[in-house]
């Protein structure tokens, strides 16, 4: 991982290339979220124009490979969590200062900001963990704490083979 790195002209070619392809990716990303003839489109398109070409690019590329993968409802549920703090992230939407005047408008703040989106997808997890509350979990029938929150845990059935 690259950190206050002086940019290289590798850097900047892959950027030029991105730059080439935005136009696609917008397209894409218009579709995915709202059909041609849809009502909704141009609020989109307003969204969506809110977003630089190197995280457009990056958040396309993550979803579309999003749809190839197997995985159960959970871990899908989860990873698409992920995804949307990226989306968040990637956006230039972020206020400065940190109050805006018209917090409900899509505004691009006077300075220029470009959060990394990888970082936020690795560090997601770490921000959820770090917000969630303790959950005590106990085995059915013991007793349940006194804050009244539990997981309770069952035996798999006989036969199932888990």
């Amino acid at each position: 991982m690259r950190v206050n790195e002086p940019v290289t002209p590798e850097d900047t070619d892959r950027s030029l290339k991105i730059a080439a392809t935005d136009s696609l990716h917008r397209s894409r990303a218009f579709e995915r979220v709202a059909a041609l003839y849809d009502d909704d489109r141009i609020y989109a398109e307003e969204a969506i124009q809110h977003y630089l070409p190197r995280p457009l690019y990056v958040l396309t590329t993550i979803i579309n490979r999003l749809e190839s993968l197997d995985l159960t409802p959970e871990r899908l549920r989860a990873l698409t969590g992920l995804i949307l703090m990226a989306c968040d992230a990637g956006n230039t939407l972020w206020g400065y200062p940190s109050e805006r005047a018209r917090p409900k408008q899509l505004s691009t703040s006077n300075q220029f900001r470009e959060h990394n989106v990888w970082m936020m997808l690795e560090n997601g997890l770490e921000l959820w963990s770090e917000s969630a509350a303790n959950v005590p979990c106990v085995a059915w029938p013991n007793r349940v704490p006194e804050s009244g929150r539990y997981l309770r845990l069952r035996r798999a059935a006989q036969g199932s083979g888990t």
